[in-house]
This record gives C-alpha cells, structure tokens and sequence, in this order.
C-alpha cells in the first residue's frame, strides 16, 4: 500500500481502517502487497511469492516462525537471523514413523 496517501501517518490511518473493517465485512478479501508492514499489520493467512510461484503458506505466526528460506525471513522478521543447523544428512524419522522427503 505504499502509493496510498502521502506519508506513514496517511498508511497507518489505511491499515487502522481495514483492521477495523475486514473482520465485520464477512468477505475474504486478498491483499497484494510488497510492504512487510501491511501484512504484519492485516494479514491472517501469508502465501509468499518468487517469480511467480507460491513458495510458503499459512498463518502470519507460522510462517514468520519457520520461514522456509532467508528471503522471508528477511521480509516478515528483518534482520533477525535464521537460527538452525546445517547437515549434510538427511534427516531420519523416528523409528516406527515415516520420513517426508
């Protein structure tokens, strides 16, 4: 929503009024956006796009919390490092489960 208005008070004011608006119009409503701000501040459900191709969905908590690589991180969480560990394993199942690879 960046072309909306003339400054970040004209913005907050935007998004203060579809947080308000959304939850009682009883409609789903997709919001496009390039702006981490509008979907931290609107969006129940996230689906991340590259070159076209959807590559992570689901909750705003669920992405944000396992951002499937750093270029989500970087767009929902800034500069808030990827924590894990890198392996040339591949992971195993526990015994009696099934793996997904």
């Amino acid at each position: 929503m960046t072309g909306v208005g003339s400054g970040a008070d004209d913005l907050a004011d935007v998004r203060k009024e579809l947080r308000e608006l959304l939850p009682s119009s009883d409609t789903d409503v997709v919001i496009v956006t390039h702006d981490p701000e509008d979907v931290r501040n609107l969006a129940d459900r996230v689906e991340i796009m590259l070159s076209g191709e959807i590559i992570q969905s689901g909750s705003l908590d669920e992405v944000a919390a396992a951002p499937r690589n750093e270029m989500i991180n970087q767009f929902l969480n800034g500069d808030e490092p990827l924590k894990g560990m890198i392996s040339s394993q591949r992971p195993s199942a526990p015994q009696g489960g099934s793996s997904r690879g």
